[in-house]
This record gives C-alpha cells, structure tokens and sequence, in this order.
C-alpha cells in the first residue's frame, strides 16, 4: 500500500464528462482529486502540469491574517525530481518537500 500524503489532484477543467472516469482508479486508491479552476487563477497557472506547495494562512500575534505562501514547479517531471528542486529551501516550503520526499523515498 502507497503511504497518503497531504496532496490533491487539482484539474482546472474536464475536456468531456468521460475524462472523470479515467480518474477512478486514484479516487478509489484514496486520492483527493479535484475540480477547481479558481486554483489556476489564484496562482497563475499557466502550464500544467504544475506541483504547487502551498503553506496555510495564519493569524499572527497581533491577530492580523498573514498571507499565502506558495511555491509553483511547473513541467512534465516526475514528483521526486520536482520536490528535489525544493528540499534546500531554508523555510517551510523546504521542510515540506524534504518531508514529502522522505514518504516518495527511492521512488522518482
């Protein structure tokens, strides 16, 4: 069994109804598959595929809602490759793809 992770499949649009059926086997695996187009303007996709780490936004001491942090690695690379290209980041998207990459393991 593949271990879970805190991701979603996100798709801006479906090109027919049918095209859903193709997403069965990961919806029924567990994964959290998506139909959302905001998403894609939010962060300006313009080229998919596209890995995103997004860090959540939290109130600060003084109450004040600080705002979303999000790093984008747009191309058709694998997942590891992709998470690769984060792990040296100092900060929390860092911390996330190191974590991400240790549950992907050897796998690319």
């Amino acid at each position: 069994m593949t271990p879970k992770t805190p991701a979603c499949l996100w798709f801006s649009a479906l090109l027919n109804p049918q095209s859903l059926s193709a997403f069965q086997p990961l919806i029924e695996s567990g994964a959290d598959v998506q139909l959302n187009p905001e998403l894609f303007s939010e962060f300006n996709i313009r080229q998919v595929p596209a890995l995103i780490i997004k860090e959540e936004s939290s109130a600060s001491a003084d109450g004040c809602v600080q705002g979303t942090k999000a790093v984008i690695v747009p191309g058709d690379v694998t997942l590891g490759y992709a998470l690769d290209r984060l792990t040296d980041r100092k900060d929390s998207v860092g911390e996330v793809a190191r974590t991400l990459r240790d549950k992907l393991g050897n796998r690319q």
